[in-house]
């Protein structure tokens, strides 16, 4: 009798045992699904902000930069950069507040030696995230020990397939969950939807301020810069030039030879300004057969000299807009100077206009300043 009771004891003490494991174990679960649930709940709300941002952005460089403070959070990597896709020369720039910095020394953490280039361009014409296992150890960089990246994860961007940029995101001592992948790639999704977008506001915005035909800036953006560049040659007492072109005798071209002719001339005389300057100076459009040039810290001698050099330039050129059609050309020059001749973007280009007509009324082929006579 005693042995039985203490068999039925025994038995109710394991099935008391088994039943508290049970609710410790149900206790666990409900607690990981709340867990998972509040993790869940983050990326969500993390990601919706993320979509609401990319929302705002129109540039492709804001856009970008946008992406890689995005992703850092995200996945709570310990490093993450950006670098550019540069097709011609089949290279990767690192991305700094969004822009490519070829001319600068890129930071120490951003320097990829030829193996991790190569295979990080490659990776970008794929177009699929990848972990990169092999980049185990950075290159040195100078005077500072290899840097460690025990997981690193490579993230192609573009718009319909084509590689704009990869964003590298390093994790020391970790690696990257599946999970973490799976939201990255949700991220890349919007972010190609973002530059999309972007690339279509900055074509939209690019053709309102260029010349259809030349390829330049037209009179508006002209305009737009003028003021900008006078107001900061009025800021640091710099002197600023303008020259105003017109192509000689143009109406002549268009009424002999068509005006398919006269467009292939114009955008050879495009050609030839923008090949006489340099890269600060500013070539436009101003309408018809004439073009003006910003001269930024150019004073009138200085502008003189450039108006000169196009006059040889278009002067030795022979322009065929034709086959077998072989045109010799002339322009004239008017030149106007800040703050010496005016002290208004409007003075100014009035100004320069007055020069050219004295110079299309001593003959054309001339380059005449403010109030002078012909050169």
């Amino acid at each position: 009798m005693a042995a039985s009771v203490l068999v039925i004891y025994r038995s109710a003490g394991l099935i008391s045992l088994i039943f508290t494991l049970l609710i410790l174990l149900m206790a666990l679960a409900i607690f990981r699904f709340y867990i998972n649930l509040d993790t869940a709940h983050q990326e969500i709300t993390a990601l919706y902000e993320v979509s609401r941002d990319l929302g705002t952005s129109l540039s492709i460089t804001d856009t970008l930069q946008l992406v890689i403070e995005s992703a850092s959070k995200l996945v709570n990597a310990d490093h993450c950069h950006g670098f550019l896709v540069n097709h011609k020369k089949r290279q990767l720039f690192p991305i700094s507040d969004g822009r490519e910095h070829p001319g600068s020394s890129p930071p120490p953490e951003t320097m990829l030696s030829p193996q991790e280039e190569r295979t990080l361009y490659q990776l970008a014409l794929t177009g699929k995230a990848e972990v990169l296992p092999l980049f185990g150890v950075g290159v040195e960089a100078e005077g500072k020990k290899p840097r460690p990246r025990h997981s690193l994860l490579a993230l192609p961007l573009g718009k319909d397939g084509e590689p704009l940029a990869v964003l590298t995101l390093a994790k020391n001592n970790r690696t990257f969950s599946a999970q973490e992948i799976a939201l990255l790639s949700i991220l890349r999704n919007q972010a190609n939807v973002a530059l999309k977008n972007a690339q279509l506001y900055e074509d939209t915005e690019h053709l309102a301020r260029t010349d259809g035909l030349t390829g330049l800036f037209n009179q508006r953006s002209m305009r737009e810069l003028l003021d900008s560049e006078i107001k900061r040659a009025e800021r640091f007492s710099r002197s600023l030039s303008m020259i105003m072109i017109d192509l000689d005798f143009f109406k002549k071209v268009n009424d002999q030879h068509g005006h398919e002719a006269g467009n292939q001339v114009l955008k050879d005389l495009a050609g030839i300004l923008t090949a006489s300057v340099r890269d600060v100076d500013i070539v436009a459009r101003y309408g018809g057969e004439e073009f003006t040039i910003i001269l930024p810290e150019a004073d009138e001698a200085q502008a003189r000299l450039v108006a000169e050099r196009i006059q040889q330039g278009v002067a030795d050129n022979v322009f065929e807009p034709q086959p077998g059609l072989k045109l010799r050309l002339t322009v004239s020059q008017g030149v106007a100077t800040f703050p010496v001749h005016a002290s208004l973007a409007g003075e100014l280009i009035a100004r320069a206009d007055e020069a050219l007509y004295a110079a299309k009324q001593g003959g054309r082929n001339l380059v005449c300043l403010v109030a002078s006579t012909s050169t």
